[in-house]
């Protein structure tokens, strides 16, 4: 990079696996000397180097870095087109409509920035939650299931309009540099949480500062080009890797993905894991860790959060949409073993009927590709190569688990 910013640029799926070391904090997952400069450079390499440029919607993925910018505030701020918020009361609802108010940065653009009343909005969505769940309760599970897919099909719609009314638009850098402008010029009115926030200060050991905002930016405009890809800082990678390699730790055994302007997902909980035996489930949306609201938080924070030692309780609160209900799930961290790659064989001359014939079918779990050391395909080999000697020198079937 241009000066000695430790920026790695991956096009990976950014799924963390939760683990726990002694030490609980491991400072900011931001560079503190990350900048515009870094940005654009990175913006430009993803622009240069995708293997499908014709996928590209630089105009899209403008649009996703100034949301992210805006959303990366302490203060959490919006980007809306004119269309859609002259229209929102119509497509979210009256009852659902965050009060606030519109600032434009220039009169003629086509784009405005929201700044939500959150104290007005917070108190507002309790006594709707305390109705929505009065009510929803009554409800038979059979009607649940058709309320949230109503719900869902209603998000849709209104994320389609959303998206058609950017496409009207020619949102560039020019527009995403304005959106940056207006940030710098009004930064400290909004580099505070807001003042009914409840829970621990994320930000009380690495004061926010203009760096979260262009590291969000970034990573708002790769993701708009391919949800799967992320920049983190040099330390976490390394982190990642050493992770992902075989390693026991102790955790809750659950994979996430997400975070940032994106909800953080439980993508699964590993077989055996406390957050499995706790009750956790794939689709999950993680709200809270213990007292603190996760919005907006990078990944890595969020495990910072999650992350504790063996027979300590952590409390998480997940949407389940499946089910049109939050809940608190705690859960009692314990000693994970974590296998980058494993394997069984399976002798159908011992499984009764499932099989046919005397065959014997090899299985290899590869859990990551990330590694440290050891070499995946090396170690894939190794395990084909012990399969093949408990089979007797030879399998008649070879299944990859990449699940």
């Amino acid at each position: 990079m241009h000066r000695t910013t430790r920026i790695i640029f991956l096009s990976i799926i950014l799924i963390t696996l939760l683990r726990c070391d002694q030490k609980t904090t491991d400072g900011p997952s931001v560079p503190a000397n990350f900048d515009l400069a870094d940005a654009y450079e990175i913006i430009q390499f993803a622009q240069q180097n995708y293997f499908d440029k014709s996928a590209v919607d630089r105009h899209r993925s403008y649009v996703g870095a100034a949301e992210a910018a805006l959303a990366a505030l302490p203060y959490s701020l919006r980007l809306y087109t004119r269309e859609y918020y002259e229209k929102r009361v119509a497509l979210e609802g009256a009852d659902r409509v965050i009060p606030g108010r519109a600032v434009n940065i220039s009169p003629e653009d086509p784009y405005l920035i929201f700044i939500p009343d959150y104290g007005k909005w917070n108190e507002k969505l309790k006594e709707l939650n305390k109705i929505e769940k009065e009510r929803r309760e009554a409800l038979t599970a059979q009607q649940r299931v058709e309320e949230a897919r109503r719900l869902r099909e209603k998000e849709q719609e209104i994320q389609r309009f959303e998206e058609e009314s950017w496409k009207k638009i020619s949102f560039n850098d020019k527009d995403f540099e304005k959106v940056l402008g207006w940030i710098e010029a009004n930064y400290q009115s909004y580099n505070h949480l807001p003042e009914d926030y409840k829970g621990q200060d994320p930000y009380k050991d690495h004061p926010f500062g203009m760096e979260y905002v262009y590291f969000a930016a970034t990573n708002g405009f790769l993701q708009n080009i391919d949800p799967h890809s992320s920049i983190i800082d040099r330390s976490s990678w390394a982190r990642m890797r050493a992770e992902a390699e075989d390693s026991t730790f102790e955790g809750i055994g659950a994979l996430l993905r997400g975070g940032g302007p994106r909800e953080v997902v439980v993508e699964t909980p590993l077989p055996g894991s406390p957050a499995l035996r706790s009750g956790l489930r794939a689709g999950d949306i993680i709200r809270k860790v213990d007292t603190v609201d996760i919005t907006n938080l990078p990944l890595s924070d969020v495990v910072q959060l999650i992350r504790g030692p063996r027979e300590t309780i952590v409390k998480l609160e997940v949407e389940r949409t499946t089910e049109l209900r939050n809940l608190e799930i705690p859960i009692t961290r314990d000693v994970i073993v974590q296998t980058a790659v494993s394997s069984r064989l399976i002798d159908a001359s011992k499984v009764g009927d499932n099989l046919v014939g005397n065959n014997k079918i090899g299985v290899i779990k590869i859990q990551s590709f990330l590694y440290m050391e050891n070499n995946t395909s090396g170690a894939v080999m190794e395990e084909y190569e012990k399969l093949l000697k408990e089979a007797g020198g030879r399998l008649d079937g070879l299944v990859l688990d990449l699940r």
